[in-house]
């Protein structure tokens, strides 16, 4: 249980975000997809979970920074799934500032808690 920035959501939703990226993780332009497997480990009553994998970029001339939102639909308690996307549709992928994420909070019931387990990412020319 923790509380949430926003007054919309004062108890927040269960995210976890990568802010620092090495100078090295930050150009994904010559992959066509990402792959990794992740698990979700929740209490509660809650059968399974969907989940929102967002992409952060940055052109030199963005004012702000582009999202891309994948969803991860109808992971099971503590079963690891393995999960792949293409990464056609993003644009300066040369610039990759920030990794997310998140459950929201309509699929998460108070007084739950959830561990994210994300493992063997890789981006991949295939």
């Amino acid at each position: 249980h923790h509380k949430g920035q926003y007054p919309k959501y004062p108890i927040g939703w269960p995210r976890l975000y990568l802010y620092k990226l090495n100078p090295e993780e930050k150009d994904w332009s010559k992959a066509k997809h990402i792959t990794f497997k992740i698990k979700l480990e929740f209490t509660g009553t809650t059968s399974n979970q969907s989940i929102t994998f967002r992409v952060y970029t940055k052109g030199s001339d963005d004012k702000k920074n582009n999202t891309y939102i994948f969803n991860i639909p109808g992971l099971e308690n503590n079963k690891e799934v393995p999960v792949s996307f293409s990464l056609d549709k993003i644009k300066h992928s040369e610039n990759v500032v920030m990794l997310g994420f998140s459950i929201s909070e309509s699929r998460y019931k108070h007084g739950e808690n959830v561990k994210f387990t994300i493992r063997d990412f890789k981006l991949t020319d295939k």
